[in-house]
C-alpha cells in the first residue's frame, strides 16, 4: 500500500494532512494514555476495551506520518532556505565584479537615492543587469522614446548602499552615457 497514492486520492493538501495527522495523534493518544476514570468521563471507556490493538496500531500510524510530514516540510523549508542564501551569495558576487559601463547605471541610483531610472532597453548593458535579476523593467510605458523605468532589485539597493565602493567612478566609467 503506498502512502502517497492514498494521499493522492484523499487529495489533501500538506497543511491539511498535517492537522489531521495532528488531530488523529492527539485522539489515539489520548485513548492509549488517559486513565479509566477520564475515559469513562467522556463515555470512551468501552472503546479503548473493544479495540485497544487497532487504537494502538493507528496511534503509531498517526504519529509516524506527522513526523514524516513535519520533517519533509522542515527539510524543504531548510533547502529552500539554503538555495536563497546561495543565489543571494552569488548575486552579490557579481556586484563585486561590474563593468564600467554597469557601474555608471547602478551608480546613478546610490548617488541619487532612488529605486527607478528610466532607461533605453535596447541597452544591451541594461539587458544585462536585468537577466542578472539587478534591475528589473518596472513600467511597461515609456516617457520618451525607449526609455522606460527599471527599479533595483531590494536586495542590490540594500547591498549597493553597504558598500558604495562598488559603484564608484573610475575613468572607464565616464566614458559611458546610459540613455
Amino acid at each position: 500500500m503506498d502512502i502517497g497514492k492514498i494521499i493522492e486520492w484523499l487529495k489533501l493538501s500538506t497543511q491539511q494532512l498535517l492537522w489531521l495527522l495532528l488531530f488523529s495523534s492527539i485522539v489515539l493518544g489520548l485513548l492509549i494514555f488517559a486513565s479509566d476514570s477520564a475515559l469513562a468521563a467522556l463515555g470512551l471507556s468501552g472503546l479503548r476495551a473493544d479495540y485497544r490493538t487497532l487504537i494502538g496500531l493507528l496511534g503509531i500510524l498517526s504519529f509516524s506520518g506527522l513526523i514524516v510530514t513535519v520533517g519533509k516540510s522542515a527539510s524543504q523549508f531548510a533547502k529552500s532556505e539554503i538555495v536563497q542564501r546561495q543565489n543571494l551569495k552569488r548575486r552579490q558576487e557579481r556586484l563585486r565584479n561590474l563593468t564600467p559601463p554597469e557601474r555608471t547605471i547602478l551608480r546613478k541610483y546610490i548617488e541619487e537615492n532612488t529605486r527607478t531610472q528610466y532607461l533605453s532597453i535596447n541597452d544591451g548593458v541594461v539587458q544585462g543587469l536585468i537577466a542578472e535579476t539587478i534591475l528589473y523593467q518596472s513600467s511597461r510605458v515609456s516617457v520618451w522614446e525607449l526609455a522606460f523605468a527599471h527599479n533595483v532589485q531590494p536586495w542590490a539597493w540594500d547591498y549597493l548602499n553597504r558598500h558604495p565602493e562598488l559603484v564608484k567612478e573610475t575613468k572607464e566609467s565616464r566614458a559611458y552615457h546610459p540613455c
